[in-house]
């Protein structure tokens, strides 16, 4: 956050407690970037301004990295996919008097020290992402005249062409199952300039698709994020609508279509976003955000009953869910039975009724259905009148 790190040792808690700001130098508390050993969470390498910093006790001490001079802040820590010792970090300066730079750096001692891995003209490099053999995709903003998408094989740069090539690329994201699929955001200008668009390519960048289904109104995309436990991948971009409330859209069918998945305030920013559960963190805090389901109760005939259980933002069918039925007696719900959806989401059951009978379905989400939705209960089904 602006103010500084903040950390938290029980995050699973239902109030998870913070110890903030945590800084790595006095004074310094422009922080856009962190990184946690993932298996060694006494490991931390922060980014800020002109700086990166690491510690080796949770953030109790901190030792200025070794690095090139750059300006500008450090927007992003990704480690390696082959080597857990290797980070790389991208760098963006916006310069208010002359013209946007920036930088690509590798560590090969988990932050310790640093090299310049020479990205093009040193751009602006906003957003990084790594592919399974680690090469790399940066995106690029700013006020430079090459903006765009660019890839870097391990000993060369390359700029990729066609759009978005030429547009303000505000995030990349390489599909984490394949890696000749990419992603891109690209926004407007405070001017204008540019456009509002999600891309895919699914040929490693040789073109690029613009997304609209779903993305129509969308204005200001940026921050993708994607949930690995399903099939296909779930996306998550963040956003703006017309009239500049945050949003956040989703996607079940690995970005072609999307829904509107989270509708917030006002002018409402996202920064940084992963999936363990859906984790946002905006202008006003962390938040931990969950699906929202479509669950139906309708009548079939008198003995039975359909429920159909979909995906509120995308529609997506969800299968093998059990979902629960209630009956109302004497002023109280009572549990009838459970049954599961099947393939389509679907479901029928066979139930007594009488004149006036009341039935509810919910569908309590469990195992890692709990990462991603909240509990979901239908309307009200009444039979033969109020």
């Amino acid at each position: 956050a602006n103010g500084g790190l903040a950390k938290t040792e029980n995050f699973t808690a239902d109030e998870p407690t913070w110890e903030y700001p945590v800084l790595p130098v006095p004074g310094t508390s422009n922080i856009h970037a962190v990184w946690v050993n993932p298996d060694n969470s006494d490991i931390i390498v922060a980014g800020m301004s002109a700086m990166i910093a690491y510690s080796t006790d949770g953030g109790t001490t901190w030792t200025n990295s070794t690095t090139p001079t750059f300006g500008g802040l450090v927007y992003e820590i990704v480690q390696s996919r082959l080597d857990d010792n290797t980070l790389y970090a991208a760098i963006a300066n916006d310069d208010l008097t002359g013209t946007d730079s920036g930088a690509v750096l590798m560590s090969d001692d988990l932050g310790v020290t640093w090299t310049d891995l020479g990205f093009t003209d040193a751009m602006p490099a906003a957003s990084l992402s790594i592919a399974s053999d680690d090469t790399l995709l940066v995106g690029v903003g700013g006020d430079v005249s090459a903006t765009g998408v660019y890839y870097y094989n391990g000993s060369s740069w390359s700029s990729l062409g066609g759009n978005p090539a030429g547009e303000q690329v505000t995030s990349v994201l390489i599909h984490p199952d394949t890696d000749t699929t990419f992603f891109a955001t690209t926004a407007q200008e405070g001017g204008g300039n540019g456009t509002n668009a999600l891309w895919k390519s699914t040929d490693s960048g040789g073109s690029w698709t613009k997304i609209t289904a779903g993305l129509e109104d969308a204005m200001n995309l940026d921050t993708l994020t994607a949930q690995t436990t399903t099939s296909p991948i779930t996306l998550y971009v963040s956003g703006q609508d017309i009239g500049l409330n945050g949003m956040v859209y989703k996607s079940s069918d690995g970005g072609e279509t999307w829904g509107e998945y989270y509708e917030g305030l006002k002018q409402e920013s996202f920064y940084a976003m992963f999936f363990d559960g859906l984790i946002a963190g905006n202008d006003r805090g962390l938040y931990d955000i969950k699906s929202r389901a479509t669950l139906h109760l309708r009548e079939k005939n008198k003995t039975r009953v359909s429920i159909s259980l979909r995906d509120a933002a995308t529609t997506k069918k969800l299968e093998h869910k059990k979902i629960t039925v209630y009956r109302k007696q004497s002023g109280n719900w009572k549990k009838i039975d459970s049954i599961r959806t099947n393939t389509k989401g679907k479901a029928v059951m066979s139930v007594q009724v009488a004149n006036k009978t009341k039935l509810k379905a919910i569908w309590k989400p469990t195992g890692k259905d709990r990462r991603e939705y909240a509990k979901a209960t239908s309307e009200v089904l009444r039979f033969g009148g109020v």
